[in-house]
């Protein structure tokens, strides 16, 4: 018998012929090994730390548990008992999974990372528009307009840089 599952006890008293029996549980094995399947692979990206696509194989996980419960209610609920019951356990501990991983996504707060993009992107700006007005900045620290203007385009194009790696980073 594919994947464990037991054929009714009755086959002239039952619903379902040995044919379709053997479709259903060629269905029920695809269903419960692509929920392992979805569940590894929602492990794989946790360890990968990509918590968002973690949160969309476990959602799928979750669906195909269900599916795998659905389906064998319709074969034989008593003899499948135990089965049922694991099925919606695997779901529901997969949809718990689920609520882990987005409440660790909002208590993520800010990296270090980002801490430093941020930084350079503000001070690089401010201080490259700060250089670029000469006539403020010349006559406090005596500095030259075309040294002036040099400091002020690094710094811009600093601050431009920071901003793209803070916004590729947040895109995440």
């Amino acid at each position: 018998m594919p994947y464990g599952i037991s054929p009714p006890r009755d086959r002239k008293t039952s619903a379902v012929s040995a044919k379709e029996f053997d479709k259903i549980a060629e269905k029920q094995k695809r269903l419960g090994l692509k929920g392992q399947d979805y569940a590894l692979a929602a492990e794989s990206w946790l360890r990968a730390k990509e918590p968002r696509k973690a949160i969309i194989s476990y959602e799928k996980a979750a669906t195909a548990y269900e599916q795998y419960a659905a389906n064998l209610l319709d074969i034989d609920a008593t003899s499948n008992r135990h089965r049922i019951n694991y099925a919606y356990s695997e779901a529901k501990k997969m949809e718990r999974k689920v609520t882990i991983v987005r409440r660790t996504i909002g208590k993520r707060g800010i990296r270090l990372e980002d801490r430093a993009a941020i930084t350079v992107a503000i001070i690089g700006l401010v201080g490259g528009l700060f250089f670029l007005s000469a006539n403020i900045t010349g006559n406090v620290i005596s500095i030259n307009q075309y040294s002036s203007s040099w400091v002020g385009i690094i710094l811009i194009i600093f601050g431009i840089v920071g901003s793209f790696f803070w916004i590729k980073r947040n895109k995440k």
